[in-house]
């Protein structure tokens, strides 16, 4: 089965094909697709210009001006230009649809010029500088690669609603389709921070802090898969101790406590934790269901109740861990 880059490839050689270039060359610019090798360019010898000299202009025009491929295959700059339009049909980088400016990158991704400059400029979207202007160029198959990466979405989209803006249809379509396969999705630091029931400044202090991991663009931007990650627990306000982390040790240790009806504060004393994270802690455990998990793997002989998020367990099997509290209830 082909992959994307694989069909990519093969609807640029198509194309090329149909539209008269030599097979030779396309069969060079594409080695990943099968070209079929019974036709060769035998007009190109004839005319006094080999194979490899046609295959380096079509290789190279767009990453070099025509002068310094001319200096290169040591021809003169109007036979570089005849030779790449008039026999091998291929445009200059400025008016070549296989190349892709700032500018036409922008449209594709319905973002501005300056963004899409600062993509190139941050080596975020692959490109080479054309000529001494400086053109900022992209192969179209390298920035579609790009562009369908779900990675690289957080740069122009958040989600398969956000594609309407996208000025390249094909493009688009494209995006729907990796969309329908790609599992994950890009969070704001709002709908993280709603998720786990916290402020945008306590999500931007876990960003850096290094627990969590975002790609900043404006503002940040963090993946669903990382922002619900198993042992990223949040704790509200400032202070090195609500930054420290929790452990399944701790959080069995306070399920236990609640489900014998140890009083929070105490558990908290215990635990020396302020109250307000240790009440948060267990808000967290109920609401992201870790609690059947936990008595699951560790079989613990508690009671849960999923619907209320009472938990029940008797003194007699694990009062032994709160000698100091025995009794309280």
């Amino acid at each position: 089965m082909l992959d994307l880059d694989e069909l990519l490839d093969q609807a640029v050689a198509e194309g090329e094909l149909e539209s008269g270039l030599d097979p030779a060359l396309v069969a060079a610019r594409s080695p990943r697709v099968t070209v079929r090798p019974d036709i060769t360019a035998t007009a190109s010898q004839a005319a006094g210009w080999s194979t490899a000299e046609e295959c380096f202009i079509a290789n190279y025009t767009g990453h070099y001006s025509d002068a310094e491929i001319a200096a290169a295959l040591g021809r003169s700059v109007g036979a570089v230009k005849i030779r790449r339009y008039r026999h091998l049909r291929i445009a200059g980088a400025s008016v070549n649809l296989d190349f892709m400016s700032a500018t036409r990158v922008a449209h594709a991704l319905g973002i501005d010029g300056h963004s899409a400059i600062k993509l190139a400029d941050r080596d975020i979207l692959p490109v080479w500088r054309y000529s001494e202007r400086e053109i900022r160029l992209t192969r179209r198959t390298t920035f579609l690669r790009w562009a369908v990466n779900p990675l690289n979405w957080v740069y122009f989209i958040r989600s398969v609603r956000d594609t309407s803006r996208l000025g390249d249809a094909h493009l688009r379509r494209l995006i729907k389709r990796q969309k329908q396969r790609w599992p994950d999705e890009w969070w704001s630091i709002g709908e993280v921070a709603q998720y786990h029931g916290v402020g945008h400044t306590d999500v931007n202090r876990y960003i850096r802090a290094g627990k969590l991991t975002g790609v900043k663009w404006g503002n940040w931007w963090v993946l669903r898969s990382e922002a619900l990650k198993e042992g990223l627990y949040f704790f509200k306000g400032k202070g090195a101790a609500q930054d420290s982390d929790w452990s399944e040790a701790a959080d069995v240790f306070l399920i236990t406590g609640v489900a014998l009806g140890v009083m929070q504060q105490t558990m908290a004393g215990l635990m020396n934790w302020p109250l307000k994270h240790l009440t948060y802690r267990l808000q967290t455990l109920r609401r992201s269901a870790i609690i059947p998990d936990l008595i699951a793997k560790y079989d613990l002989a508690i009671e849960y109740n999923p619907g209320t998020g009472d938990l029940r367990a008797d003194w007699a099997d694990y009062g032994y861990l709160f000698p100091r509290v025995k009794g309280e209830r």
